[in-house]
């Protein structure tokens, strides 16, 4: 549990705050994947593939990981008995509980998970990379005053800091995912950050509220899965509304994903709603097994394309390596020439034996030496015989 000294909700996050979550989402989409309007999202071109970073690799362990932590957490639970009308947390009389209704995914068909009848609900997967898929499901209840939020498309995966790229940096992976350099946050750090981002417009006047922080969602992260979780809680608006943030962080070396998140803002009378609705939601969540081989499938396309990129740019740079040293050699030639013309010295190399001779530069066109070493400048063979012709280097 987290209680933190408040924040300035109301105040508009820092661009490098924002840059984290938002830098990769904002283009693609719209309002925060909602897709309300009915408006189709499309993805934008993806940028130049750089060469392939461990964060590659990590992206593909979390993300098996994600999939068995959902199948295996929340297939065969069923649906929980709904919960009755009870007194809210903070003393207040809770709303009525909601008949439910199944929600599933529009875009994959990737999950289903169960939502009260008659609020607007939005969102589904949203298709990032091959290997960069986001869970997103966003109520409001039928007055407006409540927002419930599983997930966020907004959210991605994040590689850790390597001291050559600022915090919020895109790391764009081209088709298979986009990921942002950000330092490890733990579930409380995290929830923390994501409250100022999630709410800055919504909840005014925040003071730390710690009755409605001891409420915490189930943990899906399957045994042995290390994980760091964390809450938050605010009274905003004058005591008008209650803001809440939960998150769950898994950190690797090369990667750390934000494996559970949920919040909502909600009036004080409503707060016990959207706790049990929250509860039920996460309990209700639920991978299609159909779209489990898809993925695997998108994965494996991943794979594919790293491991063909890896080959190409190695190529590349093998090329490129070898293109420098050659300049490097040429560069040496000209530097030995030009200081051969300095010194006065012109190098040969005896035919016969292959022995390099340094020998001081003449008039004469031809080098000639002896079986004793003496080495004759002129422009023909020296007379008495017994020389060899030594053979001019060139640069």
């Amino acid at each position: 549990m987290l209680i933190a000294a408040p924040f300035p909700l109301h105040s508009h996050p820092t661009a490098a705050l924002i840059s984290i979550f938002t830098a990769l989402a904002s283009a693609r989409l719209g309002a925060e994947f909602l897709r309300h309007s009915g408006e189709e999202v499309t993805m934008p071109e993806p940028g130049k593939f750089p060469i392939p970073t461990p964060v590659v690799v990590a992206v593909v362990v979390v993300i098996a990981v994600i999939v068995l932590v959902h199948q295996n957490s929340h297939q065969g639970t069923g649906s929980p008995a709904s919960p009755g009308a009870s007194t809210g947390p903070s003393g207040t009389p809770a709303a009525a509980a909601p008949a439910w209704t199944t929600f599933q995914d529009p875009y994959e068909q990737a999950f289903t998970v169960e939502v009260p009848k008659g609020w607007k609900v939005g969102g589904g997967t949203d298709r990032v990379g091959l290997l960069d898929y986001r869970f997103m499901v966003d109520l409001n209840s039928p007055d407006g005053q409540t927002n419930i939020r599983i997930g966020d498309a907004a959210v991605p995966p994040f590689a850790p800091l390597d001291g050559r790229h600022a915090e919020g940096t895109a790391d764009d992976l081209g088709p298979v995912a986009q990921a942002v350099f950000a330092s490890y946050r733990t579930g409380p750090e995290f929830a923390v950050l994501y409250a100022r981002v999630r709410f800055y417009q919504t909840c005014l006047n925040p003071t730390a509220d710690t009755t409605d922080v001891k409420f915490s969602i189930p943990d899906v992260a399957p045994s042995g899965q290390q994980s760091s979780a964390g809450r938050i809680a605010y009274s905003c608006n004058s005591g008008q509304k209650v803001a809440y943030a939960d998150a769950r962080t898994v950190q690797s070396p090369n990667l750390w994903t934000v494996i559970t998140l949920a919040s909502f803002i909600a009036p004080p009378a409503q707060v016990s709603l959207a706790q049990s609705i929250l509860v039920h939601m996460t309990q209700t969540f639920n991978i299609n097994s159909a779209w489990i081989p898809y993925q695997q499938q998108m994965g494996a396309l991943g794979t594919q394309i790293m491991v063909a990129h890896t080959q190409q740019v190695m190529a590349q740079i093998t090329a490129q390596v070898q293109q420098f040293e050659q300049k490097m050699q040429q560069e040496q030639a000209q530097f030995d020439s030009w200081d051969n013309i300095i010194s006065g010295v012109t190098p040969t190399i005896d035919p016969l034996t292959g022995q390099a001779h340094d020998v001081w530069s003449g008039a004469g066109s031809e080098y000639w030496v002896d079986s004793q070493g003496n080495v004759v400048n002129s422009n023909s063979m020296p007379s008495g015989g017994g020389y060899t012709q030594l053979q001019v280097q060139t640069p």
